[in-house]
């Protein structure tokens, strides 16, 4: 029970704001209930922190931010549903592991090289976005690819905190049904499940909302550096 404790405490966290913490909640998740039956366990607490985290930041959603991330991250679940269902799960992780280490290394490129002189591409939202509903679907984990796309916005560290809340709280509603009726990994069993872990999700929300207060703009940005290249490392050896 301590690693699911552990993982919903990290979910508390990221949806306070600490982005990057998803391989460390999904390996923990997977070593208590198995990747599969994990997956449905995860997205109800997700939920939870959502709402919490809605309710924190309802302020700094940037409308035109949603509008533009929000259809093609929802082009992207609609290909996890189709695809992930019979992707091998080696293969998802290396995947995503590379995607997540090229896309942030070429972030870290354009803020030391080009930032201020070059615009980041204007359709550099599909593909971060298909990527972000992708991954998102098959692994509870679109956040690497959302980060990239909020660090080229410029947005401040709570506008995209605000701005990705309200669009993965969307994301895992329309989830919901897939996980219930395709995949059949949500059920009544599981929910049970899921009671006993709401108080860890509360408690790791309010300490990452505290932690977020206290990071200036600059180092939250380059925290989401750092924890994203590093999540995709541990991604790629575990």
């Amino acid at each position: 029970m301590l690693p699911a404790l552990l993982a919903a405490f990290c979910i508390g966290l990221i949806r306070g704001g600490l982005k990057g913490l998803g391989p460390l909640f999904i390996l923990l998740m997977a070593m208590s209930f198995g990747a599969r039956e994990s997956s449905g366990i995860i997205v109800p607490l997700l939920l939870v922190g959502d709402v919490m985290a809605l309710v924190a930041y309802r302020k700094h959603i940037v409308p035109a931010i949603v509008k533009q991330f929000l259809p093609t991250v929802l082009v992207g679940l609609l290909l996890g549903v189709w695809v992930g269902k019979d992707l091998p799960e080696g293969y998802f992780q290396q995947l995503l592991a590379g995607l997540i280490v090229i896309g942030m290394l070429v972030m870290w490129v354009w803020e030391v090289r080009f930032k201020g002189r070059v615009k980041p591409a204007s359709w550099s939202h599909w593909p971060l976005g298909i990527g972000a509903g992708f991954f998102a679907m098959i692994g509870n984990y679109g956040g690497a690819f959302a980060s990239i796309y909020f660090l080229l916005t410029g947005a401040s560290k709570k506008d995209m905190i605000g701005s990705a809340t309200f669009i993965f709280f969307l994301l895992n509603v329309v989830k919901l049904p897939f996980h219930v009726y395709v995949w059949a990994t949500i059920s009544t069993e599981t929910l049970s499940t899921d009671i006993p872990l709401i108080p860890a999700v509360a408690f790791g929300f309010f300490a990452g909302l505290w932690a977020v207060n206290r990071i200036g703009e600059k180092g939250y940005r380059w925290y989401l550096y750092a924890v994203n290249i590093a999540g995709a490392v541990f991604l790629l050896v575990a």
